[in-house]
Protein backbone atom coordinates (compact mmCIF):
# COMPACT_ATOMS: atom_id res chain seq x y z
CA UNK A 1 0.00 0.00 0.00
CA UNK A 2 1.44 3.56 -0.63
CA UNK A 3 0.85 6.21 2.21
CA UNK A 4 1.17 10.14 1.32
CA UNK A 5 1.47 12.67 4.28
CA UNK A 6 1.19 16.04 3.20
CA UNK A 7 2.89 18.23 5.91
CA UNK A 8 1.92 21.58 4.68
CA UNK A 9 1.81 24.81 4.20
CA UNK A 10 -1.32 26.21 5.87
CA UNK A 11 -3.19 28.48 2.97
CA UNK A 12 -1.47 26.34 0.09
CA UNK A 13 -4.10 23.88 -1.27
CA UNK A 14 -4.17 21.26 1.70
CA UNK A 15 -7.60 21.64 1.82
CA UNK A 16 -7.93 20.99 -2.02
CA UNK A 17 -6.28 17.97 -2.00
CA UNK A 18 -8.00 16.78 0.80
CA UNK A 19 -11.30 17.20 -0.73
CA UNK A 20 -10.78 15.70 -3.74
CA UNK A 21 -9.01 12.66 -2.40
CA UNK A 22 -12.19 12.51 0.25
CA UNK A 23 -14.23 11.66 -3.17
CA UNK A 24 -12.02 8.61 -3.64
CA UNK A 25 -12.72 5.07 -3.84
CA UNK A 26 -9.25 4.20 -3.97
CA UNK A 27 -7.52 6.24 -1.45
CA UNK A 28 -8.20 6.47 1.84
CA UNK A 29 -8.06 9.80 3.72
CA UNK A 30 -9.05 9.89 7.54
CA UNK A 31 -12.37 9.17 8.57
CA UNK A 32 -12.92 11.84 11.43
CA UNK A 33 -11.05 14.87 10.20
CA UNK A 34 -8.85 16.52 8.01
CA UNK A 35 -5.83 17.27 10.19
CA UNK A 36 -4.87 13.80 12.37
CA UNK A 37 -1.70 15.28 13.44
CA UNK A 38 -0.44 11.48 14.17
CA UNK A 39 2.83 12.33 13.79
CA UNK A 40 3.50 15.22 15.70
CA UNK A 41 5.60 13.79 19.10
CA UNK A 42 2.83 14.62 21.92
CA UNK A 43 0.38 12.59 19.94
CA UNK A 44 2.64 9.89 18.53
CA UNK A 45 1.89 6.28 19.83
CA UNK A 46 4.74 4.60 20.81
CA UNK A 47 3.64 1.61 20.19
CA UNK A 48 1.66 -0.45 17.37
CA UNK A 49 1.97 3.07 15.54
CA UNK A 50 1.15 1.11 11.97
CA UNK A 51 -1.88 -0.57 13.26
CA UNK A 52 -3.22 2.79 15.04
CA UNK A 53 -2.35 5.01 11.64
CA UNK A 54 -3.94 2.57 9.42
CA UNK A 55 -7.34 2.21 11.32
CA UNK A 56 -7.99 6.12 11.33
CA UNK A 57 -8.56 5.75 7.36
CA UNK A 58 -11.38 4.96 5.10
CA UNK A 59 -12.60 5.88 1.29
CA UNK A 60 -15.35 7.15 0.07
CA UNK A 61 -17.22 4.01 0.11
CA UNK A 62 -16.60 4.20 3.87
CA UNK A 63 -14.24 0.68 2.75
CA UNK A 64 -10.57 0.64 4.67
CA UNK A 65 -8.03 1.66 1.59
CA UNK A 66 -6.55 -1.09 -0.15
CA UNK A 67 -4.58 0.75 -2.64
CA UNK A 68 -3.27 3.87 -1.11
CA UNK A 69 -3.66 6.49 2.02
CA UNK A 70 -3.25 10.36 1.71
CA UNK A 71 -3.07 12.53 5.18
CA UNK A 72 -3.04 16.37 4.96
CA UNK A 73 -1.74 18.33 8.09
CA UNK A 74 -0.51 22.02 7.81
CA UNK A 75 0.18 21.88 11.59
CA UNK A 76 3.54 19.67 10.69
CA UNK A 77 5.29 22.19 8.64
CA UNK A 78 4.50 25.22 11.38
CA UNK A 79 6.75 23.89 13.93
CA UNK A 80 9.92 24.54 15.09
CA UNK A 81 12.77 22.77 13.32
CA UNK A 82 13.74 19.87 15.47
CA UNK A 83 9.57 19.63 16.18
CA UNK A 84 9.29 18.90 11.87
CA UNK A 85 12.27 16.91 12.05
CA UNK A 86 10.57 14.50 14.21
CA UNK A 87 7.72 14.49 12.57
CA UNK A 88 9.53 13.57 9.36
CA UNK A 89 11.26 10.79 11.83
CA UNK A 90 8.18 9.30 13.30
CA UNK A 91 6.49 9.04 9.65
CA UNK A 92 9.93 7.24 8.24
CA UNK A 93 9.80 4.69 10.92
CA UNK A 94 5.98 4.07 10.34
CA UNK A 95 5.81 4.39 7.19
CA UNK A 96 9.55 3.67 5.58
CA UNK A 97 8.15 4.38 1.87
CA UNK A 98 5.91 7.39 2.93
CA UNK A 99 6.00 9.83 0.00
CA UNK A 100 5.69 13.52 1.77
CA UNK A 101 3.93 15.82 -0.24
CA UNK A 102 4.71 19.75 0.34
CA UNK A 103 2.13 22.35 -0.79
CA UNK A 104 3.31 25.87 -1.67
CA UNK A 105 1.96 28.81 -2.49
CA UNK A 106 3.26 32.73 -3.93
CA UNK A 107 4.63 32.98 -0.15
CA UNK A 108 3.05 36.91 0.05
CA UNK A 109 -0.50 35.51 -1.00
CA UNK A 110 -0.27 32.59 1.70
CA UNK A 111 1.09 34.71 4.24
CA UNK A 112 -2.20 37.31 3.50
CA UNK A 113 -4.43 34.25 3.50
CA UNK A 114 -3.21 33.51 6.87
CA UNK A 115 -3.63 37.30 7.74
CA UNK A 116 -7.27 37.46 7.11
CA UNK A 117 -7.72 33.63 8.70
CA UNK A 118 -6.58 35.40 12.12
CA UNK A 119 -8.73 38.43 11.42
CA UNK A 120 -11.60 36.30 11.86
CA UNK A 121 -10.51 35.73 15.94
CA UNK A 122 -8.24 38.99 16.26
CA UNK A 123 -11.87 40.81 15.18
CA UNK A 124 -13.68 38.97 17.45
CA UNK A 125 -11.87 38.76 20.90
CA UNK A 126 -8.68 41.32 20.77
CA UNK A 127 -5.74 41.52 18.65
CA UNK A 128 -3.14 38.66 19.23
CA UNK A 129 -6.01 36.34 21.00
CA UNK A 130 -6.17 33.04 19.95
CA UNK A 131 -8.68 31.23 22.23
CA UNK A 132 -12.13 32.46 22.86
CA UNK A 133 -11.16 34.84 25.26
CA UNK A 134 -13.34 38.23 25.00
CA UNK A 135 -10.92 40.94 25.09
CA UNK A 136 -11.40 43.30 21.96
CA UNK A 137 -12.01 46.32 24.26
CA UNK A 138 -8.69 46.04 25.74
CA UNK A 139 -6.89 45.02 22.77
CA UNK A 140 -8.92 46.67 19.34
CA UNK A 141 -7.71 44.89 16.28
CA UNK A 142 -5.89 47.14 14.27
CA UNK A 143 -2.78 45.56 12.96
CA UNK A 144 -2.35 45.60 9.32
CA UNK A 145 -0.91 43.41 6.63
CA UNK A 146 2.32 44.53 6.04
CA UNK A 147 2.30 44.91 10.09
CA UNK A 148 1.44 41.12 10.81
CA UNK A 149 4.41 40.10 8.43
CA UNK A 150 6.65 42.23 9.97
CA UNK A 151 6.06 40.90 13.62
CA UNK A 152 4.47 37.79 13.55
CA UNK A 153 6.51 34.57 12.49
CA UNK A 154 3.08 32.74 12.31
CA UNK A 155 3.17 34.90 8.98
CA UNK A 156 6.62 34.25 7.64
CA UNK A 157 7.04 30.45 7.14
CA UNK A 158 10.09 29.32 6.02
CA UNK A 159 9.75 26.79 3.01
CA UNK A 160 13.02 25.89 2.60
CA UNK A 161 13.18 24.76 6.42
CA UNK A 162 10.53 22.40 5.58
CA UNK A 163 12.25 21.07 1.96
CA UNK A 164 15.51 20.77 3.57
CA UNK A 165 14.03 18.45 6.61
CA UNK A 166 12.06 16.35 3.71
CA UNK A 167 15.24 16.31 1.73
CA UNK A 168 17.68 15.17 4.60
CA UNK A 169 15.12 12.56 6.23
CA UNK A 170 12.94 11.36 3.48
CA UNK A 171 15.35 11.61 0.82
CA UNK A 172 14.89 13.36 -2.69
CA UNK A 173 12.79 10.94 -4.33
CA UNK A 174 10.43 10.63 -1.87
CA UNK A 175 9.04 14.14 -1.77
CA UNK A 176 6.81 15.52 -3.83
CA UNK A 177 6.26 19.16 -4.79
CA UNK A 178 2.66 20.81 -5.34
CA UNK A 179 2.47 24.47 -6.34
CA UNK A 180 -1.09 25.81 -5.93
CA UNK A 181 -1.13 28.05 -8.70
CA UNK A 182 0.08 25.46 -11.09
CA UNK A 183 -0.67 21.87 -9.68
CA UNK A 184 -4.18 23.17 -8.81
CA UNK A 185 -5.54 23.87 -12.19
CA UNK A 186 -4.57 20.28 -13.43
CA UNK A 187 -4.21 18.14 -10.48
CA UNK A 188 -5.57 15.17 -12.93
CA UNK A 189 -1.84 15.72 -13.94
CA UNK A 190 -0.13 16.15 -10.57
CA UNK A 191 -1.72 13.05 -9.61
CA UNK A 192 -0.58 11.19 -12.48
CA UNK A 193 2.75 11.80 -11.65
CA UNK A 194 3.39 11.50 -8.06
CA UNK A 195 0.32 9.65 -7.08
CA UNK A 196 -0.50 7.18 -10.19
CA UNK A 197 -2.33 6.58 -13.34
CA UNK A 198 -5.39 4.59 -11.32
CA UNK A 199 -6.02 7.44 -8.85
CA UNK A 200 -5.15 10.28 -11.36
CA UNK A 201 -8.02 8.82 -13.83
CA UNK A 202 -10.26 8.21 -10.99
CA UNK A 203 -9.97 12.22 -9.53
CA UNK A 204 -9.46 14.01 -12.30
CA UNK A 205 -13.10 15.11 -13.44
CA UNK A 206 -13.36 15.51 -9.24
CA UNK A 207 -10.87 17.85 -9.42
CA UNK A 208 -12.50 19.83 -11.73
CA UNK A 209 -15.64 19.66 -9.76
CA UNK A 210 -14.22 20.73 -6.89
CA UNK A 211 -12.08 23.98 -8.45
CA UNK A 212 -8.95 25.31 -7.25
CA UNK A 213 -9.54 27.96 -5.48
CA UNK A 214 -11.75 28.44 -2.71
CA UNK A 215 -13.86 31.41 -1.49
CA UNK A 216 -12.21 33.57 0.81
CA UNK A 217 -14.43 33.55 4.24
CA UNK A 218 -15.47 37.46 4.70
CA UNK A 219 -14.28 39.35 7.36
CA UNK A 220 -16.03 40.39 10.61
CA UNK A 221 -17.50 43.44 10.71
CA UNK A 222 -19.44 45.58 13.89
CA UNK A 223 -22.02 47.76 14.56
CA UNK A 224 -22.96 49.82 17.74
CA UNK A 225 -26.46 49.75 19.46
CA UNK A 226 -27.40 51.54 22.50
CA UNK A 227 -24.07 51.66 24.09
CA UNK A 228 -23.56 47.64 23.38
CA UNK A 229 -20.65 47.02 20.44
CA UNK A 230 -21.81 43.51 18.36
CA UNK A 231 -18.60 42.22 17.23
CA UNK A 232 -19.83 39.44 14.11
CA UNK A 233 -18.03 36.73 12.39
CA UNK A 234 -19.27 35.36 8.73
CA UNK A 235 -20.26 31.76 10.16
CA UNK A 236 -22.98 30.85 12.93
CA UNK A 237 -22.09 31.27 16.12
CA UNK A 238 -19.16 33.74 15.55
CA UNK A 239 -20.78 36.50 17.41
CA UNK A 240 -19.43 38.61 20.69
CA UNK A 241 -21.85 41.18 22.52
CA UNK A 242 -19.89 43.30 24.42
CA UNK A 243 -21.57 45.76 26.99
CA UNK A 244 -19.17 47.26 29.18
CA UNK A 245 -17.32 50.14 26.84
CA UNK A 246 -17.50 54.06 27.17
CA UNK A 247 -18.18 55.72 23.75
CA UNK A 248 -14.62 56.30 23.26
CA UNK A 249 -13.61 52.84 23.62
CA UNK A 250 -16.36 51.27 21.38
CA UNK A 251 -15.21 53.73 18.75
CA UNK A 252 -11.46 53.08 19.00
CA UNK A 253 -12.79 49.54 17.94
CA UNK A 254 -14.24 50.11 14.89
CA UNK A 255 -11.76 53.07 14.02
CA UNK A 256 -9.11 50.77 14.80
CA UNK A 257 -10.78 48.01 11.82
CA UNK A 258 -9.58 51.17 9.37
CA UNK A 259 -5.88 49.79 9.60
CA UNK A 260 -7.14 46.75 8.47
CA UNK A 261 -5.74 45.38 5.06
CA UNK A 262 -8.40 44.77 2.93
CA UNK A 263 -7.06 44.41 -0.51
CA UNK A 264 -3.63 43.43 -1.60
CA UNK A 265 -2.58 44.43 -5.41
CA UNK A 266 -0.22 42.36 -7.04
CA UNK A 267 2.59 45.28 -7.76
CA UNK A 268 2.03 45.49 -3.90
CA UNK A 269 2.97 41.77 -3.35
CA UNK A 270 5.50 41.83 -5.58
CA UNK A 271 7.59 44.18 -3.06
CA UNK A 272 6.68 42.66 -0.33
CA UNK A 273 7.87 39.18 -1.78
CA UNK A 274 11.38 40.88 -2.23
CA UNK A 275 11.42 42.38 0.84
CA UNK A 276 10.25 39.38 3.18
CA UNK A 277 10.86 36.04 0.86
CA UNK A 278 13.77 36.61 -1.03
CA UNK A 279 16.23 34.58 0.69
CA UNK A 280 13.79 31.67 1.46
CA UNK A 281 12.69 31.67 -2.30
CA UNK A 282 16.30 31.83 -3.59
CA UNK A 283 17.38 29.08 -1.25
CA UNK A 284 14.21 26.78 -1.89
CA UNK A 285 14.79 26.97 -5.52
CA UNK A 286 19.06 26.07 -5.04
CA UNK A 287 17.87 23.01 -3.04
CA UNK A 288 15.10 21.58 -5.35
CA UNK A 289 15.88 23.00 -8.70
CA UNK A 290 12.30 24.47 -9.22
CA UNK A 291 11.98 27.32 -11.30
CA UNK A 292 8.25 28.45 -9.55
CA UNK A 293 10.13 29.46 -6.49
CA UNK A 294 12.00 32.32 -8.82
CA UNK A 295 9.23 32.80 -10.13
CA UNK A 296 7.59 34.09 -7.08
CA UNK A 297 9.93 36.96 -6.93
CA UNK A 298 9.37 37.86 -10.32
CA UNK A 299 5.56 38.08 -10.73
CA UNK A 300 2.47 40.18 -10.22
CA UNK A 301 -0.16 37.82 -8.47
CA UNK A 302 -3.63 38.78 -8.90
CA UNK A 303 -4.79 41.28 -6.74
CA UNK A 304 -6.25 39.82 -3.54
CA UNK A 305 -9.55 41.45 -1.84
CA UNK A 306 -11.26 40.58 1.47
CA UNK A 307 -15.61 40.83 1.39
CA UNK A 308 -17.16 42.81 4.01
CA UNK A 309 -20.76 41.09 4.68
CA UNK A 310 -23.23 43.91 5.17
CA UNK A 311 -24.74 44.32 8.42
CA UNK A 312 -28.35 43.30 7.75
CA UNK A 313 -27.03 40.38 6.52
CA UNK A 314 -25.31 39.39 9.85
CA UNK A 315 -27.93 40.25 11.64
CA UNK A 316 -29.95 38.10 9.79
CA UNK A 317 -27.40 35.29 9.74
CA UNK A 318 -27.15 35.42 13.88
CA UNK A 319 -30.51 35.89 14.44
CA UNK A 320 -30.11 38.84 16.13
CA UNK A 321 -32.64 41.92 16.30
CA UNK A 322 -31.05 45.48 17.41
CA UNK A 323 -32.45 48.82 17.36
CA UNK A 324 -30.92 51.37 14.94
CA UNK A 325 -27.60 50.97 14.75
CA UNK A 326 -24.36 53.63 14.39
CA UNK A 327 -22.46 52.18 11.48
CA UNK A 328 -19.49 52.10 11.41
Amino acid sequence: MQHFVCIGHAKCGTTLLDSVFRQSRLMGTPAETKEIKFFLPRFFPQEAAHERYLEKFVTADGQRPAAATFEASPQYSHQPEEILRAVLENIKRTLPHARIVICFRHPVLRAYSHYIHNLHTFALYGEGVFSPRADLLRKPCRISFEEALAGTSRLQVNYATTLRLAYEVMGRESVALFFLEEDGKRLGDWSRRHIGQQVSDEVAPIAERVGAVFVRRPVPNYLISEGVLHAFGSQPGEYVRYEDGDHDRLQLVLRARDRWTLELLGQESARLARDYFQADMRACATLSDDENFLNYLSCFPNDQFAEVTSLETLCTLHDINVPPYVRP
